[in-house]
Formats: structure tokens, sequence, C-alpha cells
């Protein structure tokens, strides 16, 4: 349980309009695995050359349900399978890198959605 100074905020010095609870729910907890411990794990399995635990760390990501978000819906209307925590940090690591980047040239999806925006 949360001390009563974050079931008053959700951010740092500024306090929310509404009590929480207190309690982390279930998404959070896949969130912060997702994107802190799993990460986390790969890179001190790099470091460390252990690829077992990189794998391991791989492995969980294909296990969690995956994030859904902005970015991750947006792939699902163009077509894409969201299934699990890996696609979904694919899906988003595509959009970081070639997307906000404007490099749909370099990216074989980015190319054929403009080839078929071009047929229409």
């Amino acid at each position: 349980e949360a001390s009563e100074y974050w079931k008053t905020h959700l951010l740092f010095g500024k306090t929310s309009a509404k009590k929480q609870t207190g309690i982390i729910g279930k998404e959070s907890i896949i969130n912060l695995l997702i994107n802190s411990v799993v990460p986390l794990q790969f890179c001190y399995g790099e470091l460390r050359k252990k690829p077992q635990l990189k794998e391991q760390a791989q492995d969980i990501l294909l296990h969690l349900p995956p994030e859904n978000n902005n970015i991750t819906r947006g792939w699902e209307e163009l077509g894409f399978l969201n299934e699990n925590a890996f696609t979904s940090q694919a899906l988003l690591q595509l959009k970081n890198i070639y997307c906000d980047n404007k490099k749909c040239l370099h990216c074989s999806i980015g190319t054929s959605i403009l080839k078929k925006t071009k047929a229409v």
C-alpha cells in the first residue's frame, strides 16, 4: 500500500482532486514490468554476458499482455496484431524510430502504406 502522500497526489507537489486508494492496479504492475523490470534484466544480461537473462527477459515479454495505448491502438487500426508485450514494444519502437522521424521510405511498413495510399 502506498504512503498517505500518494493517496492524495498523482504527481510530486500537486494534490489530486480525488483521493487515491493507494493500491497499485494490475495494469500498472504490468506496465512497470514491461517498461522497467524487463529492460533492466535485459541490460544486466548484456552487461554481464549472460544470454540466458536476455532470453528470459524476452520470454517474459512474450507472456505478458500487450500495452494498450494510443500508439498501439493506431497500429491495430492499420491491421497489426498486438498480441503480447513483446509485440507492443516492437510497435512502439517502430513508431519511435521511423514514424516520428518521418523515415517512412526506410521502413518496409511505411513504404507499403504509402504505396496503398498512392494507388487510391
